[in-house]
């Protein structure tokens, strides 16, 4: 037998199998495929509508108890070295409560803003600066730390939740800042913190209860 004779041989008893054809796999996986392809669909519309109606949100004490457009007419509370307090002209109530402030610092680089809130024993601050820090303090000096959700342009969202136990949660742009206790009297007042003269567009003011 010629060398070429052998390899026709070879080449024709070997026939690797490429049938991959629709009609070789089993019923059974094409409605498994089929029942996993409408549960991802299904499941995805209904996270959409979840997130739209805002499973994802910050929790709320209650429902809207106040809310304003501007500080405008707030009087002056009381000025300390860079700081300024502007009182609201409403109290808080009993807890729990959340306080929903969102605003746009057009001011100078090394302003900030925030929330004044009297608490039984002393006067608790929050401010965030246009510089991507934030600030929290019980005496009339900043304390400032980098925070990376704040906004250098455009508007931030101060956000402050206390629960009826005193725990309180502070978020920045719906990102978690501090975590800590705040002992609040019934009715305690609170307001506007302006630090080395912010300039500021208010798109919201709320409190809730």
């Amino acid at each position: 037998m010629s060398r070429f004779t052998r390899k026709l041989r070879i080449r024709k008893a070997y026939k690797p199998h490429t049938d991959l054809s629709i009609e070789t796999v089993p019923p059974n996986l094409w409605l498994f495929m089929w029942l996993m392809t409408i549960f991802v669909m299904l499941g995805g519309v209904i996270l959409i509508s979840l997130l739209s109606l805002g499973i994802a949100n910050p929790p709320r004490a209650g429902s809207l108890y106040w809310r304003a457009e501007s500080v405008d007419d707030w009087q002056l509370w009381q000025e300390a070295g860079d700081f300024e307090l502007l009182s609201a002209p409403t109290s808080i109530p009993m807890t729990p409560f959340t306080l929903e402030l969102t605003a746009d610092n057009s001011g100078t680089a090394d302003s900030a803003w925030g929330i004044a809130l009297q608490t039984s024993n002393e006067l608790w601050t929050l401010l965030v600066s246009r510089e991507g820090y934030f600030s929290i303090s019980t005496d009339d000096r900043a304390h400032w730390a980098e925070f990376l959700h704040i906004r250098r342009t455009g508007s931030n969202k101060l956000y402050i939740n206390v629960d009826e136990h005193g725990a309180a949660t502070v978020r920045i742009n719906d990102e978690i800042a501090w975590k800590g206790a705040l002992s609040m009297a019934e009715n305690a007042a609170w307001g506007i913190v302006h630090y080395r003269q912010p300039h500021l567009s208010w798109s919201s003011i709320d409190i809730y209860s």
